[in-house]
């Protein structure tokens, strides 16, 4: 009703749109994104960026620096709507602290900040009007290209960058003019009370994920337990232990209108996974750990063809090999060829194709119990008393010079089996002693004909079947 006349240097105005009824692909998937728009009121000059976190501060306060960078000077006030998506999923806290942020954004370029009333978007009518040419300008533009789908993410925004490069090139003399009545740019950008990103502190749970706006990210194992400081930036995010960064990704949002989301990379996890692959078969995070829809067609495949457990070792140690290599898709159509196959599937083949050993059959378990008799008729001799004399001497000492380092010599007696039970102690050192008067002076002999050093220990030695020996071990060391 009550028209404004616009006057160099004095406004501009932002705000985000989106091609309403045009569908834009990276690589054949929907893009679902916003486009930022900065408008000068009186000059017409505009800068444009497509962004993919939607009307949020921080989105806001990244876009504006670039176009007061882009334009090369600073009008007197900065006009933007309520921002009411950008304030929707803040704490009470954050939702406090927003308009002093935009305020301090404002204020380190010298702008006057201000925002129409919720609702009331003919009060920022002239960016609002403005949208309506921009779109005017791609649609057009996206025709004569003959397709709308872009590799990445900056190609399209180079893309839409192009029209209103050209437009503003058409106002070269009205932007030339306008400039005479902008400020200076400050020497640097704002990071006081804005910067590219938001840090959020998350734990990371025992299924070794975090939540952050209301997404789900698969982290390492090893960080289960442990508290993330996150750095949200509009189209990525990295998690930092202290200062060191020990995740990174794609920022992801729910589509079709739902808030929630999920993104697990298979990568992490998958070695946490191999030492129980069985638990994949019945995981909640089943269908997302697989990376895309042609996994998850070899896992429908796998279930209908092989038993469970089997599918799941299968799956499992497919993920391993493919997190070995760059490109995934390789493995998962190595595995599929081989599953079309006619007949039933072999099972060593499958495994051997990716490089599992098929575990061996574990033995009867059946173990063969010896006589005990047996241990009684091993010293059968030493229950007869042998006199010490010439012959024995010289056997042992032979004995010790063919012993190899390391081996052993063993001289047994046992006890007479009606021994009174004060006259043990008594008869065990009566042998011991018998042994060693045989045994030491043998040793000395084979060290003067070999240079060999030699040990020896005494011990009593109980059978199970109730009989003792006294035994001298004699031993070379080197």
């Amino acid at each position: 009703m009550f028209l404004q006349e616009p006057q160099p240097g004095l406004r501009a105005l932002s705000d985000f749109t989106q091609l309403k009824g045009t569908v834009i692909t990276i690589n054949g998937c929907p893009l679902e994104h916003k486009l930022f728009h900065f408008h000068l009121e009186w000059s017409r000059w505009s800068w444009v960026r497509g962004v993919i976190s939607g009307e949020s501060f921080t989105a806001l306060a990244k876009e504006v620096q670039e176009a007061l960078g882009q334009l090369g000077g600073v009008p007197e006030e900065h006009r933007t709507n309520s921002l009411a998506a950008a304030w929707k999923n803040l704490s009470e806290e954050d939702h406090r602290n927003q308009p002093e942020r935009y305020a301090g954004l404002c204020a380190h370029y010298g702008m006057t900040p201000s925002r129409n009333n919720s609702g009331r978007d003919h009060e920022n009518g002239s960016v609002e009007a403005a949208h309506g040419h921009l779109k005017q300008r791609i649609r057009p533009a996206l025709l004569l290209r003959g397709n709308n789908d872009f590799h990445s993410l900056n190609e399209n925004r180079l893309f839409v960058t192009q029209p209103v490069l050209r437009h503003n090139q058409r106002n070269h003399d009205l932007v030339r003019q306008e400039l005479a009545y902008l400020k200076q740019l400050p020497q640097r950008r704002c990071a006081d009370y804005c910067a590219d990103y938001e840090e959020l502190s998350v734990r990371v749970s025992s299924t070794s994920t975090i939540n952050v706006r209301h997404v789900m990210y698969s982290v390492p194992s090893r960080l289960i337990g442990q508290m993330l400081k996150v750095r949200l930036w509009d189209d990525r995010l990295s998690g930092y232990v202290g200062s060191d960064e020990v995740m990174s990704g794609v920022r992801i949002r729910g589509g079709d209108g739902k808030r929630r989301a999920r993104s697990i990379n298979f990568r992490p996890v998958i070695g946490s996974l191999v030492k129980k692959p069985g638990a994949f078969y019945h995981a909640t995070l089943r269908n997302h750990i697989l990376p895309d829809d042609e996994w998850r067609q070899l896992w429908q495949r796998m279930c209908s063809r092989l038993a469970p457990q089997l599918a799941s070792r299968l799956m499992v140690n497919a993920l391993k090999r493919a997190s070995e290599r760059e490109d995934i898709s390789a493995v998962a159509k190595g595995l599929n060829q081989l599953l079309l196959e006619l007949g039933e599937p072999d099972r060593q083949k499958l495994l051997g194709w990716l490089g599992v050993k098929d575990k061996r059959p574990l033995p009867d378990g059946r173990v063969l119990q010896q006589s005990l008799q047996g241990y009684d008729n091993l010293m059968q001799k030493g229950d007869e008393i042998i006199d010490i004399d010439t012959e024995a001497f010289a056997h042992t000492v032979a004995i010790m010079v063919l012993l190899k380092p390391g081996m052993s010599h063993t001289h047994s007696d046992s006890l007479s089996p009606d021994y009174a039970a004060g006259q043990l102690v008594q008869d065990v050192n009566s042998l011991k002693k018998r042994a060693r008067h045989l045994l030491v002076p043998a040793m000395h002999e084979a060290t003067k004909r070999t240079g060999q050093v030699y040990n020896i220990e005494s011990s009593l030695v109980f059978c199970p079947s109730g009989r003792l020996f006294a035994q001298a071990i004699v031993t070379r060391s080197r």
